[in-house]
């Protein structure tokens, strides 16, 4: 016998089934509104909720989000106030970590000397096993001991490339484009610079590909987008510089001539004036071919030491001369160029380049050496090169 329905009863059931179809009501409503996933975050949606309340984001966007934001990784060099950020997948080096000799080794043949190469962004064969793609390359380097002009000098066009200009957070970086293809490789490079804090910041990007002997084909197109999204997110900030002479920075002589000195063939004085900069940003830079070793020796000529080619030596004087022994190991006069930084509030430059012989026979050596010293020099200033007979 089923109980009674006392009218209390029937108030109570009535009220639990009207509270239960409004919330199956407003639960509809809310799963209607519902953003997708391709929804904007920041975007207003309209639920129908009261005027002043709060449509919060549903959560699971908020996780895809972070999601995203847990691929990419972040570099940055306090010292040079540079940063940027790469995929986690990509290897990563810090070449100032690495060793002095792994970020020299990688600077290119023609970059001026004290560029140094920061880190760089490695995506290798085994991310596209067999395939044509063989290697890419973010690269980032930075150079202190150039001027303006000389740090888009590095990166312009030459002959079979093109000029490419790109912004980046603001800061322009113009270079060019190149690509080179053979039978068996093909490689597609950008150079791009820019000048802040006295200092040029050099960006590359490499990509390289072997189509001889396999089938599939990379998609080198979306390799080198992923390439260019690393680059489109360099930042470059401010840095505190060493504390320059309030003076415009000037180079009012630099000249290279021989020096007759005792015994010694192929002796140069290298003389050089400066002003507005301090004594420790003066260098001298000697560019060499393989047959030339230069060494620094004393007034008699009895005492000489190393003067590494192809880096900056100190001066540690804005005003003064040194010098230099340049052995010439080939059959033919060599070419000698050196080069005068200045630094400073703005950074300034000279070159010189003079003519060296080979050195003389052992015979020759110990009867005429001054024939040894016979020749031409050419002397170049900021007017430019001239040609004047030896001393």
């Amino acid at each position: 016998m089923l109980p009674l329905q006392t009218p209390q009863i029937v108030r109570i059931a009535t009220r639990v089934s009207l509270v239960a179809a409004l919330s199956v009501g407003i639960g509809g409503c809310h799963k209607k509104a519902t953003p997708s996933l391709h929804t904007d975050v920041g975007q207003s949606t309209q639920t129908g909720s009261p005027s002043g309340a709060v449509n919060h984001p549903p959560e699971r966007v908020i996780r895809a989000r972070k999601k995203t934001e847990s691929r990419w990784a972040a570099y940055a060099n306090g010292g040079y106030g540079v940063s940027f950020r790469y995929p986690r997948i990509y290897a990563v080096k810090d070449e100032q970590l690495d060793g002095s000799d792994a970020h020299e080794a990688a600077i290119p043949p023609d970059a001026y000397e004290g560029q140094v190469l920061l880190a760089r962004v490695e995506i290798s064969a085994d991310m596209y096993p067999q395939t044509d793609f063989e290697f890419a390359e973010f690269r980032v380097s930075a150079n202190r001991y150039v001027t303006d002009n000389e740090c888009r000098e590095m990166v312009s066009p030459e002959e079979n490339s093109k000029p490419v200009t790109k912004t980046v957070q603001g800061i322009v970086f113009s270079g060019s484009r190149h690509a080179i293809a053979s039978a068996d490789v093909e490689t597609e490079w950008e150079s791009y610079a820019t000048y802040s804090n006295e200092t040029c910041y050099q960006i590359d990007l490499v990509l390289t590909a072997s189509p001889e002997g396999f089938q599939r084909k990379a998609d080198l197109q979306k390799i080198w987008k992923r390439l260019d999204a690393i680059f489109r997110t360099v930042k470059i900030g401010p840095v505190k510089l060493e504390e320059t002479v309030d003076e415009e920075t000037a180079i009012t002589a630099f000249t290279a001539a021989p020096f007759a000195i005792n015994d010694v063939p192929n002796a140069y004085r290298i003389s050089w004036d400066t002003r507005g900069a301090s004594a420790k940003q003066i260098f001298l830079a000697a560019r060499c071919s393989p047959e030339i070793a230069i060494f620094q020796i004393n007034a008699e000529g009895s005492e000489r030491a190393s003067f590494p080619c192809g880096v900056l030596n100190s001066l540690d004087r804005l005003t003064g001369s040194i010098t230099l022994e340049i052995e010439n190991e080939s059959d033919s006069t060599n070419l000698q160029e050196l080069r005068l930084f200045a630094g400073g509030v703005h950074a300034v430059t000279g070159a010189t380049a003079f003519a060296v012989p080979p050195l003389p026979a052992a015979e020759e050596h110990e009867g005429n050496t001054e024939d040894s010293r016979n020749g031409s020099i050419l002397y170049a200033d900021m007017a430019g090169v001239v040609q004047k007979p030896a001393i």
